[in-house]
């Protein structure tokens, strides 16, 4: 079986290259890498021009399928980091690919923030209160705008730092459905006398509120900015209903700069922790195929896929199966899954030669023969598929009584 442990190696490794292949960078015809593209549109609620930032994910270009979105505020500060961030950990299955959108600013704290009671914000940000129309503005002018010029899916995620946490906090506040999954890094909820944190109470109260995900951090900052997250996570710890799913994490060596890209990292992961089998392997010899295909037809329901179980978990479940020595099972996941990961002619035949082995010459036949579509020159797959064929048709004619 040692063969097979170095075969499955070779397996992955080739998985893992082709996957760090498709989340190279795009190149244009001069050979500059570009991560996404800019686009100005006008905004009829805002009345005013709006800059916005598109990176779409590696092999966009090539399929037809429609992705996932996150919205990123304060694109000019955030966007090149997160956009490469989405697309390594897209590339090595960690969460889907995804679009990411990155909104430049015009008047920040005018857009991110709700209206303020209090005087000294009032003396301090003029121009503050205008959350609910920059919400608008996202889900009526920008994500519609989206679909019709991107192919956009059914799931998305408002993604904010600062300021930018406060926006995304009070939108989910505002229209909880807007959103599938709301990122809030180091949110200043020390806002208005820590206002939505007083809100909290009532909101998370509301056992009739929408599934969706919430993750929240906090760097070094102290004081009533995190102070103000600890009473809001407070609340979730004992209000959330049980279809919203949140996780809080203080990162007290992280600053309040620091934060966004570790948190942007943990966050993503949090928001998909259900979006790959950690061990397919386990699953399938615990509960069967059955359960690995129910595992991605709930996650393809979710977050608007149509995929199915995936080749790369198709193709590691055959590869383990026959590192493990369960020849018989990795041959009947190739069988059945066959149009699906088409694997290299070298595995084919080496799966052929163990199916030999052991006796199980129908299944080697068709292995061989699998093996010379993929490669027709073989000719130690032909030897051997002219000596199973001849052994098979003396062994029947003999069992029929017509001898040689």
């Amino acid at each position: 079986m040692k063969k097979f442990y170095v075969l499955r190696i070779i397996g992955i490794s080739i998985l893992i290259a082709a996957a760090l292949n498709a989340a190279s960078f795009a190149e244009d015809e001069r050979n500059n890498i570009t991560i996404g593209e800019k686009a100005t549109i006008f905004s009829k609620i805002l009345n005013e021009k709006r800059t916005i930032l598109v990176s779409t994910p590696a092999g966009y270009e090539e399929d037809a399928e429609v992705y996932p979105v996150m919205f990123l505020l304060d694109g000019e500060t955030h966007f090149q980091y997160v956009a490469a961030l989405a697309k390594y950990l897209g590339s090595i299955k960690s969460i889907p690919p995804m679009l990411v959108v990155g909104i430049q600013n015009t008047d920040r704290t005018r857009d991110m923030t709700p209206l303020s009671q209090k005087p000294d914000e009032i003396k301090r940000f003029p121009s503050h209160g205008g959350a609910e129309n920059f919400l608008a503005f996202i889900t009526k002018e920008l994500a519609p705008w989206l679909k019709d010029n991107y192919r956009t899916g059914s799931y998305s995620i408002l993604a904010g730092h600062s300021h930018g946490g406060l926006f995304a906090i009070n939108a989910m506040f505002t229209d909880p459905a807007a959103f599938n999954a709301y990122l809030a890094i180091s949110t200043s909820l020390q806002w208005n006398d820590q206002s939505l944190v007083k809100e909290a109470d009532v909101f998370f109260g509301n056992t009739k509120l929408p599934d969706f995900s919430l993750f929240l951090s906090a760097g070094n900052e102290g004081g009533s900015l995190l102070g103000g997250i600890r009473k809001f996570s407070g609340i979730l710890d004992e209000k959330a209903p049980e279809n919203i799913d949140w996780h809080f994490e203080h990162m007290p060596t992280e600053s309040h700069a620091s934060v966004s890209l570790r948190s942007t990292q943990l966050g993503l992961l949090f928001i998909f922790s259900d979006w790959e089998l950690s061990d397919p392997l386990k699953t399938y010899n615990e509960s069967g195929m059955g359960a690995i295909e129910q595992f991605y037809e709930k996650r393809d329901k979710k977050y608007g896929y149509n995929t199915g179980v995936p080749a790369h978990i198709i193709i590691r479940l055959i590869a383990e199966n026959a590192a493990a020595g369960s020849i018989d099972s990795a041959t009947d996941l190739l069988f059945k899954y066959y149009e699906v990961v088409k694997p290299p002619a070298f595995f084919l035949e080496n799966l052929a030669n163990e199916n030999r082995k052991q006796g199980n010459r129908d299944k080697a036949i068709e292995l061989y023969r699998l093996v010379l579509k993929a490669s027709p020159d073989s000719q130690s797959t032909k030897k051997a598929l002219t000596e199973l064929e001849r052994t098979k048709t003396v062994k029947s004619n003999i069992a029929s009584g017509t001898g040689e």
